[in-house]
């Protein structure tokens, strides 16, 4: 019958005691050559030949065990889903129903799968498993989107038969949600199978219009109301303007609405004050006489104030002649200004001389001139200088100017300069009847004179 030897669980090995015309008993009693043999035990036999000669023989049977294929059982998986086979174990031969030889197999899609292993003792088992795949039940959030603030909105899973899960922990089929954020839910069905979906929510605010608290213009100027904000998609003015800004002439309330690209709106009021331009009076043109000053005023003492020197006080203090002018700047930006010109001028003076005595024939130069002034003479004339001649007798002239008069006055007489009595430098004693004597010429009455002769030294 052979060594003991060992075969594969539920195998079959056939035991031969085969002898020519010999009778065989086998342990179980039955009487053939042979004897399949399955189980693990002793077996053993009894031949007989014709001659009535016995042999006997057993041997021992044991089993390898077969290798371990598991597939599981016939399943339902879901759609989208995938299902790894794993026949790994002390194998060393696999086979698929497609041919492939690893001992993994994945599966995608709905069929019968099985697999055949041998091990190293070439025993071999197979194992198979019929896999279809049912639907996910349909889950979706919507698109991801924006709402205004302080609005709410409600996400629906809502799907027969199946149990919920929201990324808060909620199990009811809807989820309200109000805050920034990302969402998701789970439903999940009678075969387990599972639905995820996301959302994505922005809470936008209103567009932050802010119109101020109040809004000042000056008489003449425009206010410009400024509503432009980032987020703002359209404007609408109480007029029905639709432009981010907007110039009003008249005091009063004005609203503006602003929406954003989703629609959130928000408004805010204004009321608008016409101010009246800062008052300055310098005066008019002025002059100013004999060195005198002028403090000029501009008034609104809580303005700001620039004068033409770039000086930032309300007055300004005038000593010289110029052009003056300044510059008003009150707390709502309405400017005035106003500029003066400042003349300065003395009071005429002017000095004729003395009284004085001239010669016949000289000619008199009275000169009274003074910058800017006008004049008059007691002869008539109106020209700044005089001239006298032959003509004695009092003078006099006026001078006035817009700081005043002021009048001067000389004596002017005329008599003969020249002598009746002439002494001659030289003569001629040379008996030619010219100039032959030394005496003093004269041409008037003389009684009498004397004459002394001096020389060089002063000696008479």
């Amino acid at each position: 019958l052979g060594p003991d030897t060992a075969i594969c669980l539920n195998d079959v090995i056939t035991l031969d005691a085969s002898y020519p015309d010999a009778s065989y008993l086998w342990m179980d009693g039955t009487i053939d050559s042979t004897h399949a043999a399955s189980l693990p035990g002793l077996y053993y036999v009894e031949v007989t030949s014709v001659e009535g000669c016995i042999t006997r023989d057993s041997i021992l049977i044991t089993n390898h065990p077969l290798p371990v294929v598991d597939l599981g059982n016939d399943t339902l998986i879901c759609d989208g889903q995938t299902l790894t086979l794993d026949v790994t174990n002390s194998g060393v031969l696999y086979l698929w129903q497609d041919g492939s030889v690893n001992p993994q197999f994945t599966i995608s899609s709905a069929g019968l799968y099985w697999a055949f292993v041998t091990d190293t003792n070439t025993c071999s088992k197979a194992d198979s498993i019929i896999v279809n795949y049912v639907p996910v039940p349909p889950l979706n959030l919507g698109v991801d989107t924006a709402i205004c603030l302080n609005d709410t909105l409600l996400l629906s899973a809502a799907y027969p038969n199946v149990t919920y899960l929201w990324s808060n922990g909620s199990t009811n089929p809807d989820l309200k949600v109000y805050t920034t954020g990302v969402f998701w839910a789970q439903i999940t069905d009678t075969n387990h199978c599972v639905s995820t979906d996301t959302f994505n929510l922005s809470v936008l605010p209103p567009p932050p219009v802010d119109l101020g608290d109040q809004v000042h213009f000056c008489i003449g100027n425009v206010a410009t109301l400024d509503a432009s904000a980032s987020n703002a998609a359209t404007y609408f003015w109480w007029d029905g303007t639709t432009a981010p800004t907007h110039d009003v002439v008249v005091p009063g309330f004005y609203w503006v609405e602003t929406t954003n690209s989703i629609g959130c709106k928000s408004w805010d009021t204004v009321e608008v004050f016409e101010e009246p331009l800062p008052v300055i009076e310098l005066g008019n043109d002025t002059l100013l006489c004999d060195f005198a000053s002028l403090l000029l005023d501009a008034g609104n003492d809580s303005s700001y104030h620039q004068w033409q020197d770039g000086s930032n006080t309300a007055t300004y203090l005038v000593t010289k002649e110029g052009n003056y002018s300044v510059k008003v700047i009150d707390k709502y930006g309405c400017i005035s200004t106003d500029n003066i010109f400042v003349e300065t001028q003395r009071t005429p003076f002017t000095d004729l001389g003395p009284d004085s005595l001239y010669c016949f024939g000289d000619s008199i130069r009275l000169d009274a001139s003074w910058p800017e002034a006008a004049y008059q003479w007691n002869t008539g004339s109106t020209d700044p200088v005089y001239f006298v001649y032959m003509k004695p007798g009092i003078y006099r002239v006026d001078l006035t100017n817009q700081c005043g008069t002021y009048s001067d006055s000389v004596y002017i007489d005329f008599h003969n300069c020249q002598s009746c009595v002439n002494v001659p430098n030289v003569f001629t004693p040379n008996a030619d009847g010219m100039n032959d004597r030394f005496t003093p010429l004269y041409d008037c009455n003389v009684g009498k004179y004397t004459l002394k002769v001096f020389n060089r030294w002063g000696q008479q």
